[in-house]
């Protein structure tokens, strides 16, 4: 049983996974080009406003948002972004095995882009 679950994003977390990705990502992207800050929002709303979006909860408390999308033969691991309190603590490896397992379990292939710089 993991250490973590899993809600639906609702209006009220727009503001904090917009923090969590713009912090993460932006330096590194930064480094790779410029950083259109609208086209970035849209594409995390869009993101966010899609069923396939979640609020990663630990111990009752938002730790991260993700967004996965499965098809019939696939499962594909489009965001997570970890809340900078709970990084390095070994939860992102614990969701990455979960749910490479999950995929397992169900006969998928699990899919993921690392962005690297």
């Amino acid at each position: 049983m993991p250490d973590f679950e899993f809600r639906p994003v609702l209006p009220r977390d727009h503001s904090y996974c917009w923090t969590i990705y713009r912090d993460a990502i932006q330096p590194l992207a930064l480094e790779l080009k410029d950083w259109d800050e609208t086209a970035r929002r849209r594409l995390i709303d869009e993101a966010l406003a899609d069923a396939c979006a979640s609020i990663l909860v630990v111990d009752h408390d938002a730790a991260g948002w993700l967004h996965v999308d499965e098809t019939r033969h696939e499962i594909y691991l489009g965001h997570l972004y970890i809340e900078p309190q709970q990084r390095n603590k070994g939860l992102g490896s614990r969701f990455m095995r979960w749910m490479n397992d999950r995929a397992r379990r169900k006969n998928k292939v699990f899919t993921t882009d690392i962005l690297k710089n």
